[in-house]
């Protein structure tokens, strides 16, 4: 059974040894501590069982070209690819997708539907976008039309206090 310690973790995940510590005291990463002198120890399985809920660091340990296999799945990868968590060095390094037990294929399919879906995502802000600017020139017209008839009212105003 593989274990990593605090460091190594914090490694992989290019990370700060402490924040792995306070995910550990949080109970967001399981661990054991044998002996207060050994430190925390994560299983493999309590590494994956992080990552599946963190999907932020997914994508660091394929950097690393760590990924046992299905242990952790395509929507987490995908997940930790969208996070920026995969760096150039995978894109680069077709020995570390090798490694990463995921078919370059299913990746990159994987990596067009999160393409698909951000472009519908700009998409719909651009519409939101254009109705916002229709309801902001409403809004203009309105105001503009308001301050005409306060002119119209002053003058009208300055009209009856010469007669006067």
């Amino acid at each position: 059974m593989k274990t990593y310690s605090v460091k190594e973790i914090a490694e992989l995940l290019n990370t700060n040894p402490e924040t792995v510590r306070r995910w550990i005291r949080s109970g967001k990463l399981e661990a054991i501590q044998d002996s207060r002198k050994e430190g925390n120890v994560v299983t493999q399985a309590m590494l994956d069982s992080f990552l599946k809920t963190t999907p932020k660091y997914a994508g660091a340990l394929v950097a690393g070209g760590m990924i046992a296999g299905p242990l952790v799945g395509l929507t987490t990868l995908a997940a930790g690819v969208m996070a920026g968590a995969l760096t150039d060095k995978v894109l680069k390094d077709r020995d570390a997708l090798e490694k990463a037990k995921v078919a370059p294929s299913e990746l990159k399919k994987l990596l067009y539907e999160e393409i698909r879906k951000s472009e519908m995502l700009i998409s719909g802000k651009k519409k939101s976008i254009r109705q916002l600017e229709k309801e902001i020139e409403t809004e203009q017209q309105r105001i503009d039309e308001t301050k005409k008839l306060i002119d119209a009212i002053e003058g009208t105003r300055k009209e009856t206090t010469h007669e006067q």
